[in-house]
């Protein structure tokens, strides 16, 4: 449909498994959209061909789909194949927890080129990180840091993803907003790790202080949404 009323919109996206939008319309109309608590269990996947636009969402998006590369109904068809994967599978979502004022993070292996996130972090006011590694170990006090840990930020395994899935299959992530860093691509990483995962960080999407606090907005109120009750 060609709309910008809201309400309008918001009254046929209730019904929708899977939200497409179009960034380069109405960028205050989509930010509106995604603010609707009706949206938090859709998919949402968005077109757009400016990189710059992109930035400036804050809320989450599940696929970004270029304009550019969709000529014929098969370019379509084979960029929507992971969303639909994805629903297929019918991941679990994420358990909520109560609020906290600080969010503890559990770093494995950043890629090479984010190694200043561990900084932002623990610089942060609403983040903080209680536990990083370069090589998982499953010892103890890697399970006691995994189980106390808000935020899980995980490397994409390079070029094979059995680490990273024997890792989300061994501990219990079922509370946890599990992040992957890498080099790859965010459909990449999606399509050969059939496990939830609820943001991707990608290398060259993170150049300084004010993309990591953008990147980090949207996990922040997805944790502040949890339970509503606040912990010390």
């Amino acid at each position: 449909m060609v709309t910008h009323d809201i309400d309008y919109i918001s009254a046929f996206a209730c019904e929708a498994d899977i939200l497409l939008l179009s960034l380069d319309d109405n960028f205050h109309v989509v930010e509106a959209l995604l603010e609707l608590p009706e949206v938090g269990t859709k998919m949402i996947v968005m077109m757009t061909n400016s990189h710059k636009s992109r930035k400036k969402i804050k809320n989450r998006v599940d696929y970004f789909m270029p304009n550019e590369f969709i000529e014929t109904d098969d370019d379509f068809q084979s960029l929507m194949a992971p969303v639909i994967d994805e629903l297929d599978n019918d991941y679990p979502k994420r358990q909520p927890t109560p609020m906290k004022s600080v969010y503890s993070c559990f770093i494995w292996q950043l890629e090479p080129g984010l190694s200043c996130i561990k900084r932002w972090i623990e610089g942060s006011e609403r983040l903080c990180c209680t536990y990083s590694c370069y090589s998982l170990t499953y010892s103890d006090q890697e399970r006691a840091a995994a189980q106390e840990a808000d935020i899980l930020i995980l490397s994409s395994g390079g070029d094979s993803a059995d680490s990273l899935i024997y890792f989300l299959d061994h501990y219990d992530v079922s509370s946890k907003v599990v992040i992957i860093s890498t080099v790859f691509s965010a459909d990449s990483v999606l399509d050969r790790t059939p496990r939830r995962i609820d943001y991707v960080l990608e290398k060259y999407e993170i150049f300084d202080l004010k993309d990591f606090n953008r990147f980090f907005v949207p996990i922040i109120k997805d944790l502040d949404g949890g339970t509503n009750r606040m912990l010390d």
